[in-house]
């Protein structure tokens, strides 16, 4: 992933936005409009009953959207609140916006169960990295003497991403198998891929890189 800065953002009305305060998960919300180098409004992030125990007047918040391949973030703090007629939200303006190009090679590393089948053979497995073509997980124990799976497999990986609710099912193929002591590494390539799932890995590399200091 490539960023530069700059000082001025390509947000639309009605773009999502996902908030983070002081490095918790994000919330959701949307964009509705802003005056000019003095505030932004949008609306209450959701779910709501978390944010407002979250928010503090001296909260760090880093807001990020997405258009395309390129990651939109930068860091603000609370201006304010309407209540009437719709609960918004003010936001101080942000002096510098960041951006992010979304590089199909670009590793992102994780930490999220998967389960890997090929067959009648099914282990659980730990995604390790993360990218818009392929992934590497990790099997803890196996023999190394004979290999549950073997390079060029087609394979099937089930994974459930942060927001989606679902497991995602996506076909892929072995790249490369890695012993180290009782533990393998899977390479894999996807294959086949739904919009739907190429969605929720785009959404999940985003949502996973921090804002760069």
């Amino acid at each position: 992933m490539v960023s530069k800065k700059q000082s001025h953002f390509n947000m639309t009305m009605g773009s999502k936005l996902h908030v983070h305060i002081d490095d918790q998960a994000p919330y959701s919300a949307f964009f509705i409009g802003m005056k000019k180098r003095e505030y932004l409004i949008i609306t209450q992030p959701e779910p709501r009953d978390e944010f407002k125990n979250a928010i503090q007047g001296e909260s760090r918040i880093i807001v990020k959207y997405r258009r395309g391949g390129t990651v939109y973030a930068f860091k603000t703090s609370l201006a304010g609140a309407l209540a009437d007629p719709l609960n918004l939200i003010l936001l101080a303006y942000p002096q510098q916006v960041q951006t992010f190009e979304l590089r199909s090679f670009q590793r992102n590393r994780c930490f999220m169960p998967t389960r890997i089948f090929d067959g009648s053979v099914e282990r659980s497995v730990v995604m390790e990295d993360i990218n818009i073509r392929g992934c590497r997980c990790k099997i803890s124990h196996t023999d190394n003497k004979e290999p549950l799976f073997k390079i060029h497999n087609k394979v099937e990986l089930a994974c459930c991403f942060p927001g989606v609710g679902n497991e995602l099912v996506v076909s892929a193929i072995i790249k490369n198998l890695n012993f180290q002591g009782d533990a393998m590494t899977i390479g894999l390539e996807f294959v086949d891929l739904t919009p739907k799932f190429h969605q929720a890995v785009a959404n999940y590399i985003y949502s996973i890189n921090p804002m760069a200091n």
